[in-house]
């Protein structure tokens, strides 16, 4: 039964978790500001390289989020205004996506083969996350 048990939870921590939840409060994304609503997620298994997500927001509220992030992670550079292309995981296809953002903000960095980007399409009121570690 323990075997069971573990094998299991060994062959669960491999699995994606994708999904789409209307509030934060029901979303098992960590961290996620208070106000974000229609969150779409791709949390990856134990050992995969990318997790992103992406929730309607205010510019107000995705600018204090990243704030806060960036108060406990100097690498996380400043919003700058400008357009912006990621890497987004499409729900209804069930596969990843290029998008490109014309009007936003964006925060970036790479650092080998790790990145790191938040985005806010101010046209959508849409934020976006996006981190990779290959």
């Amino acid at each position: 039964m323990v075997l069971m048990i573990f094998g299991y939870g060994c062959f669960r921590s491999l699995q994606n978790d994708v999904g789409f939840v209307t509030s934060s409060a029901l979303c098992p994304v960590k961290d996620l500001p208070i106000a974000a609503k229609d969150v779409s997620f791709f949390l990856p298994g134990a050992f995969r390289p990318i997790e992103c997500y992406d929730f309607t927001i205010d510019e107000a509220s995705f600018r204090s989020w990243v704030s806060q992030r960036r108060a406990r992670d100097s690498d996380i550079g400043p919003l700058e205004d400008a357009g912006f292309s990621l890497v987004r995981f499409n729900i209804k296809s069930n596969q990843f996506e290029q998008i490109t953002v014309e009007s936003g903000l964006v925060s970036h960095w790479e650092r080998g083969e790790q990145g790191l980007t938040y985005g806010y399409d101010r046209g959508e009121h849409k934020a976006y996350y996006y981190h990779h570690s290959r």
